[in-house]
């Protein structure tokens, strides 16, 4: 499978797939199965290098093929509201093409964070539609200079009310506090916040975040035991590598 993928990209067929994306009149029928072929060869199926060049693909089209800028041409163009389908595609293929710090500062520059979140508030009520554009934005917000537009931009907000409008959805919330777990990571100004301000400690336990975590430790060990601990610790907590109260 990868060797075919390999052969697509090099043998100049996505190339050619993104031309015709490019154009302005590219009929919407298209567009879905087009986005599929790029999201396809930049999406690895088997992890263990050398067998996926899904990230070093990602590359080559965004810096050979305007592969990213395209994507941002296809989206403005696609009627979220009457091709939902369509716009899912094509914000999953965003997620997979921006791969490294230069393509989401690309993307973002020519307008795409403020485009998905047009999206998000025209069209977040449709679910899946919701959950793309979530994970487009979690996937840009790993670039350090994506993460304070993302947040002037009313991107935290969004997040929180998608995590309202689909109440019971795992699938949206994981996505959604993935993009505000992103957008904190290593950001300098909130890293570490409670750790180095206590004075806002008492907002976060007054709204039950020590029995959120606790309860997280203890429902999923292998995943949150950790983190659990060490948040419940950045809150002045005692007995945090405790499992129960």
């Amino acid at each position: 499978v990868e060797e075919t993928k390999c052969r697509l990209v090099e043998g100049g067929a996505v190339a050619t797939i993104l031309q015709l994306l490019a154009h302005p009149e590219a009929p919407l029928d298209l567009i879905g199965p087009a986005c599929g072929v790029v999201r396809s060869v930049t999406t690895a199926d088997d992890e263990r290098p050398p067998s996926s060049k899904a990230f070093m693909h990602a590359r080559v089209l965004a810096k050979s093929h305007a592969a990213i800028r395209v994507l941002l041409g296809v989206l403005r163009r696609v009627p979220v509201a009457e091709q939902p389908d369509t716009a899912v595609r094509v914000l999953n293929t965003v997620r997979t093409v921006a791969a490294n710090e230069e393509i989401c500062r690309e993307f973002t520059d020519d307008g795409g964070v403020r485009a998905c979140l047009a999206v998000l508030r025209e069209c977040g009520a449709h679910r899946e539609v919701c959950r793309a554009c979530l994970g487009a934005l979690r996937q840009l917000a790993h670039s350090d200079t994506v993460k304070r537009l993302l947040a002037g931009s009313g991107a935290i907000e969004e997040a929180m009310r998608a995590i309202e409008l689909h109440a019971g959805s795992e699938e949206v919330a994981e996505v959604a506090l993935g993009l505000l777990g992103n957008m904190f990571l290593r950001h300098p100004e909130v890293r570490l916040m409670t750790a180095r301000n206590p004075e806002l400690r008492p907002a976060y336990l007054d709204r039950g975040a020590e029995a959120l975590l606790r309860a997280a430790k203890v429902a999923c060990p292998s995943s949150c035991k950790d983190v659990g601990a060490a948040a419940l610790r950045d809150l002045g907590l005692e007995h945090y590598n405790d499992g129960e109260f």
